[in-house]
């Protein structure tokens, strides 16, 4: 430690300039040394003042190693002896550390809140009842404002998956479902209560064009006495309406008076259509006003009844009509039944009557025969010619027999088949004698 020499000579104050130079440049290790008089108190009071200001530095030196480097947020300054303007400046430095402490506090309580899924909680904009100023106030607006922006997307993030939760349910609830009446009720007792709806009715649109009606399917939740039309137009009421426009209806704060009752409804009409066609109209009442989300939900769900309307639809002519191809098939198989009987019938009919008749002709046969043969020469020319013809009669009806029994066959699918060569002029004599 440098120590210079005052004596009572005129170069003493060249020697107080070189200490004033030496503190104000940082050095607060110069001392001054004087015995007595003023001059000695001069040297009392400088070295007073540059060991107070050594003790000050050395004392802000290890603020800044404990709060800022070791991170020890309770380190403040402690100068005995400091008063005055002294007192007031160590005092305002340790304001300004409990003021950044204070913030740096509001931005890890906003820190551990957000970790821990709680996204309400904001930086304080005062401190010790004292608004924030300048970059301070901008970085707590900064860090609120992100807080802000996670907590929206946080919602966002819920309200999606919300949507596609219940989307899918609904989605194999409606694929379980294979009767019309069935599923529109299952559709409003699952779908008001998700939507906190008080009300509900929906209507299925039958026929096309001018003949299309919408029918009262499924309601939930009618009051006493409340009746609603079983059939409508479309264009009829708002759920005709919906139907013809084919799109949304959507009513805020309606007298329930218009509804039967005295409180504000809000009211939510949706069709469900399936490739551009109008498959039924859902009508929802609620005391509470419809969310953007659930609107949104309600549309896209729509589109699923819409189809599975349709499939159902589908499913129902399919099963009518295999329903129609059944009977007619037993209807074809009881005919059938009755035709093959008819023929066993037939068969056993001229079977029984090619043998009844083949007896008598076999012996009218013979007979000519023997008259043909004349043994005794006792026939003339006139009379073997009649009883030719009589045996040829004979022999082209027992032909004409067995002709009717293979006709038989054919029919019933027993006959059987024997492909041979046949003489053309053989087949023609035959047709022209038969003919003849």
């Amino acid at each position: 430690m440098p120590t210079l020499q005052l004596v009572n000579e005129p170069d003493d104050r060249g020697t107080l300039l070189r200490a004033l130079r030496a503190f104000r440049n940082g050095d607060f290790s110069v001392r001054l040394a004087a015995e007595r008089g003023i001059t000695g108190e001069v040297a009392g009071a400088f070295n007073e003042l540059a060991e107070f200001l050594q003790a000050m530095t050395g004392e802000l030196s290890r603020a800044q190693e404990d709060f800022g480097r070791q991170g020890q947020a309770d380190r403040r300054l402690r100068l005995p002896g400091a008063s005055g303007g002294w007192l007031e400046a160590i005092e305002a430095t340790n304001g300004l550390l409990d003021h950044s402490v204070t913030v740096a506090r509001e931005v890890a309580r906003i820190a551990a809140a957000v970790s821990q899924g709680d996204l309400s909680k904001r930086m304080r904009l005062q401190i010790d009842g004292r608004p924030l100023r300048g970059d301070t106030l901008r970085f707590a607006e900064a860090i609120n404002a992100m807080a802000d922006q996670i907590a929206h997307l946080a919602a966002q993030n819920t309200e999606t998956e919300w949507l596609k939760g219940n989307l899918a349910k609904f989605v194999r609830m409606l694929q379980a479902e294979r009767e019309l009446a069935g599923m529109s009720r299952r559709i409003l007792s699952e779908l008001a209560p998700l939507l906190e709806a008080q009300q509900g009715v929906l209507y299925v649109q039958r026929g096309q064009g001018e003949d299309a009606r919408l029918e009262l399917s499924a309601s939930y939740a009618l009051g006493p006495g409340q009746s609603l039309p079983k059939t409508l137009k479309v264009g009829e009421t708002l759920v005709g309406q919906c139907a013809q426009e084919k799109k949304r209806i959507l009513l805020n704060d309606v007298p329930r008076a218009v509804f039967g009752s005295d409180s504000p409804l809000n009211v939510i009409i949706v069709p469900a259509l399936y490739e551009g066609g109008v498959k039924a109209v859902i009508e929802l009442a609620s005391l509470r006003r419809f969310g953007e989300t659930q609107l949104l939900f309600l549309e896209q769900l729509a589109e699923s009844i819409g189809t599975a309307l349709h499939a159902v639809e589908a499913e129902s002519m399919l099963r009518k009509r295999q329903e129609e191809l059944q009977r007619k098939n037993a209807e074809l198989q009881e005919k059938a039944e009755q035709l093959a009987l008819a023929s066993r019938y037939k068969s056993e009919f001229l079977a029984n009557m090619s043998h009844e008749l083949r007896t008598p002709l076999n012996s009218l046969l013979i007979l000519a025969r023997l008259l043909v043969d004349n043994p005794d020469g006792t026939l003339g020319a006139k009379q073997l010619e009649y009883v030719r013809t009589i045996h040829a009669a004979g022999t082209d009806l027992l032909e004409l027999i067995n002709e009717i029994l293979d006709l038989a066959k054919i029919e019933s699918g027993t006959v059987v088949l024997d492909i041979d060569a046949v003489a053309i002029s053989a087949l023609l004599e035959d047709a022209e004698r038969t003919f003849r």
